[in-house]
């Protein structure tokens, strides 16, 4: 008539042990170390046709700046930002503030293209944290008529 208690004296020391890891697995998660952000390097994907050279985001301003080279292989007359955004979701787009440094161009190959996004940084997670931010591109080969589409994205830290 004991055989019960043997099982549930069994149970009961495997179902505290299972308590103690879960409990341990959120304390981790809740602490953030196992947030895979913090593995994931830092990236600037550009595409085929530019090298991605220099990028930035800044908290203070809520500025983007990405620096990449022209490797078409021919001249470019111009190159347009169409739109900004930050976070997977693209919580916050940006039309305003969209700047292309150094003039309209053309730009020969090989030339360095510079633009410039600038977001509300109020919604911005504090410095040192990791997000996505993208750029809408497009740009007019030389002698051309219609713009080819390019998307720029970065994944860095937030810099002070």
């Amino acid at each position: 008539m004991r055989r019960g208690q043997a099982a549930l004296e069994f149970l009961t020391t495997y179902g505290w042990a299972f308590l103690v890891i879960l409990i341990m697995i959120g304390a981790l998660a809740y602490f953030g170390i196992l947030s895979p952000g913090r593995f994931l390097p830092e990236r600037c994907n550009i595409g085929p046709e530019f090298t991605c050279d220099e990028y930035q985001v800044t908290n203070s301003d809520g500025t983007l700046r990405i620096k990449f080279t022209n490797n078409v292989g021919e001249t470019i007359d111009s190159v347009t930002v169409t739109k900004c955004w930050w976070a997977q979701e693209e919580l916050n787009t940006s039309t305003g503030g969209i700047t292309v440094v150094g003039g309209s161009g053309p730009y020969k190959a090989g030339d360095a293209v510079e633009i410039n996004c600038a977001f509300d940084n109020t919604l911005f997670p504090p410095v040192g944290a990791k997000m996505k931010f993208g750029a809408d591109i497009t740009y007019i080969p030389q002698g051309k008529t219609y713009t080819k589409p390019l998307t720029a994205e970065v994944y860095t830290t937030l810099q002070p």
